[in-house]
């Protein structure tokens, strides 16, 4: 027979048997416990979330992405798993995630949450991109109702950024960076074309933040960026799941300036004898590899 039964405790010369507290798949004996262990665990979790960037900063007040409130789960012994997602007839997406004690399977916790059919960030977007989406909220908000007091201790405020509006949208969780170590392989060689999806990407972005980091995008390139991308994917789902992945905005009109003019330095090739900027032809060899990966990030895995 299991013996649930962990310690004895003593009272005025009587004994009586103490039941753990189950948090996750810890076992604390006392209340004085549970704060000793979820003070331990915000420490660790603290400098996790800190090394990897899980986390964003709004009004001066830090906001932790989902993968770090999963990570806060891992740490306790406590999974999500989807329950259910559906669309309503209103376009939205709607889902339901519960929390698993992985010790015994119990369901602990749970939430839902939506993306709405008229948010102006998600609206637009793949059906695919929104129901991911759906899922990544219900699962901060699970996480968060059962465990916001930890994350709290850890530093950090209890609400999720991805349920947190930026100008009338909701953030995404990014890709979360790799920290780096000492036998980490050297940076990326940018003399060998055609570039690797994650080498493209990092090459933009040094040169955006560096080299253009003060430069101002006109309405006439972002227009050209965008057409350039238009006539190679004719898809505008396909061009905007590339551009956010792959430039940081989904909408040229949202991108930085200087990712602007690093984007065309790469894409276009010199006009032609017309005067048209048409895309350079290794520039097209590697766009050609940047839409699976692109997808891959939303939490698609084949293209449809």
């Amino acid at each position: 027979m299991t013996e649930q039964i962990q310690d004895i405790d003593v009272v005025e010369g009587q004994s009586r048997m103490i039941e753990p507290i189950k948090m996750g798949s810890l076992l604390p004996q006392t209340s004085q416990d549970v704060v000793v262990i979820a003070t331990s665990i915000a420490n660790q979790l603290a400098k996790i979330i800190d090394e990897q960037q899980l986390f964003t900063i709004i009004s001066g007040k830090k906001y932790v992405y989902v993968e770090g409130w999963t990570t806060l789960g891992a740490m306790l012994g406590i999974t999500p798993k989807e329950k259910y997602v559906k669309k309503t007839e209103d376009n939205d997406y709607e889902a339901y995630v519960d929390l698993i004690r992985n010790s015994d399977g119990m369901v602990i916790g749970g939430a839902s949450s939506i993306v709405s059919g008229d948010e102006p960030h998600w609206k637009n977007r793949p059906r695919y991109a929104r129901r991911s989406m759906s899922v990544t909220r219900a699962t901060g908000k699970a996480f968060r109702l059962l465990l916001s007091w930890i994350m709290q201790l850890a530093g950090y405020e209890p609400t999720p950024a991805e349920e947190m509006p930026i100008e009338g949208e909701y953030r995404e969780s990014p890709q979360p960076s790799k920290a780096k170590s000492r036998d980490e392989a050297p940076e990326h060689d940018y003399s060998v074309r055609p570039y690797a999806p994650d080498v493209l990407k990092d090459a933009l972005n040094k040169r955006a933040t560096g080299k253009y980091a003060s430069y101002k995008g006109t309405e006439k390139q972002r227009n050209l960026l965008g057409a350039l991308l238009s006539e190679y994917f004719q898809d505008d789902d396909k061009r905007h799941t590339v551009q956010l992945w792959l430039m940081g905005a989904a909408s040229t009109k949202d991108m930085e300036g200087g990712m602007v003019k690093a984007s065309l330095d790469w894409l276009a090739s010199k006009p032609d004898e017309g005067g048209a900027y048409l895309i350079d032809d290794m520039a097209r060899q590697e766009l050609s590899s940047v839409l699976p990966e692109a997808l891959k990030a939303e939490g698609q895995e084949t293209l449809i």
